[in-house]
Order: C-alpha cells, then structure tokens, then sequence
C-alpha cells in the first residue's frame, strides 16, 4: 500500500537558520553562567594555542558525529533501516544534513533530532561543571547552537502524537505527515 503525504510541515533552511539565532544569547547564559559560578574566571587562565588548535579540529570532526548521531538513531528506527539514509550539503548555507527517506514515527523524528544536543551539546556542558573545563563547556555551547536547525525540527512535531507517522522533508527542514487511513500497519 503506497503511502499517501497529507500535510507539509517545514520551513526553509534559512529560515530555520534566522530562528536558530534566537539561541544563541539563551544558550550562552544556561551554559556560562552556571559555568563561572561554579568555577571563576579560573577557568579562563589555562587557555593555550595548543588547546584552542585542538578544539578546532575537535568540532571540525565532531560536525561529522553530529550527523553520524542522526543517522544512527534514523537508521535504526525508521521504515528502510540505515540504507534509507542520504548524507550532504545544502548548498545555500553550507549546512551538512543527515536526510532518512522512510517513513517513521513521531518519536523517532524527535529522538534522531535531539540526538546530537544531547550527546554533543548537553552531556559536555554538564561534565564542565563537574570538572572545571572551559573546553568542554565551549564545545556544549557550540553544539547546542548547532543543533538549533534539529531543535526547531523537533519543536514542529509538537502538535503531534508520538506514534504519528511522517517523512522528513527532502530538502526543507520539516516533514510530511501521513495519512492516518493510509498509515495502518505500514510502519
């Protein structure tokens, strides 16, 4: 039975892209502050070339993690399995993407969204107020930026039931849903 798309919920990339802005300042305050409350501006003297070189190459691969995070969690849950999975560039803003092309369950859209804000962006800001590192707390602060795109993706599935099933938009950020009639039983 062929899958019917009912209802287009997206936006464009830079649209997504102006919205994420939004987060910078909020993101800033929940990670820094708790930060230099916890720690001082201590924190701030052991800064080295050395260490910001390495934290550049650190993010430079972790971009490719980010993605790697969404199609992990994609490919093991949604319809199609991980050869469902497109990885590329959108080539207006530059944006690496992680694009499944099966159809899926609400909750796996959010899971395989928030997946990389979690592990990249909130599990490192939170170990830096256990262990006093700048760079850890910098790099959750860049990561969470940089899931912004994922957590607007998130946010408009907010309206729907977790067992809803979609199809993400191919080339906005969003998705299609599907038809509750032509849904029964295919995912």
């Amino acid at each position: 039975m062929s899958q019917k798309l009912v209802n287009e919920v997206s936006m464009t990339i830079e649209e997504a892209g102006r919205r994420a802005l939004k987060m910078v300042v909020p993101f800033l305050f929940i990670s820094a502050i708790p930060f230099f409350l916890i720690h001082g501006w201590a924190a701030v003297r052991v800064i080295s070339m050395q260490g910001v070189g390495l934290f550049f190459l650190v993010s430079l691969v972790a971009i490719v993690i980010h993605e790697l995070i969404h199609a992990l969690f994609f490919g093991l849950f949604s319809q199609g399995g991980f050869s469902s999975i497109r990885f590329g560039i959108d080539h207006k803003t530059f944006s690496p993407y992680c694009h499944p092309t099966g159809y899926m369950k609400v909750w796996v859209y959010r899971l395989g969204a928030l997946g990389p804000l979690v592990i990249l962006g909130i599990v490192p800001t939170l170990v830096s107020f256990f262990n006093g590192n700048i760079g850890y707390m910098f790099f959750g602060y860049l990561f969470s930026i940089a899931a912004g795109g994922d957590i607007i993706s998130a946010w408009l599935t907010r309206h729907l039931s977790a067992g809803d099933i979609i199809k993400d938009h191919s080339s906005k950020l969003g998705f299609y849903i599907i038809s509750k009639d032509e849904m029964r039983g295919n995912v």
